[in-house]
């Protein structure tokens, strides 16, 4: 009988377990060997960006949720620190994002700042305009506090 429950308890267990057969499937993968070497290129420490562009001289512009954060578009200045971009003064203070709705910062009267950078993106330089770097900002500072924890 202890047999019989060992043997059917196997069975069991090996029914349970799949395979997939990728003998006949491409997979890609790479051993090191393929492209260039991975590059520790910046580290982040008190702001966590949502988006991120690379210019082709090797610019890196980032652009974080506002929360309380001191800029919403910034560039890594070095490994471990950024700054804002283009200046401190276009990137608006909280303290000016001045339309709330339930105590949270909603707006800013202030057309000519940055209020809350979503995304980024960089065209390519063509014979009558330079590399171009285009940001999304949603004109929202926040809808809940984004340092908030959790």
């Amino acid at each position: 009988m202890k047999f019989f429950l060992f043997a059917s308890a196997a069975a069991l267990a090996y029914g349970q377990v799949t395979y997939q057969d990728t003998s006949g499937t491409i997979l890609r993968t790479d051993n090191g060997t393929y492209g260039p070497a991975l590059e520790e290129f910046h580290y982040y420490y008190n702001q966590w960006p949502i988006g991120l562009a690379v210019s082709s001289t090797g610019r890196l512009f980032v652009c974080y949720t506002r929360g309380q954060y001191a800029y919403t578009l910034g560039e890594a200045v070095n490994k471990t620190a950024e700054a804002p971009y283009p200046s401190a003064e276009l990137n608006l203070p909280v303290s000016v994002l001045n339309t709330s709705y339930n105590g949270i910062p909603f707006g800013s009267a202030d057309s000519n700042g940055l209020i809350s950078v979503q995304a980024l993106y960089i065209t390519s330089k063509t014979s009558d305009r330079d590399e171009t770097l285009w940001a999304l900002d949603t004109g929202r500072a926040s809808i809940m506090d984004s340092q908030e924890k959790q």
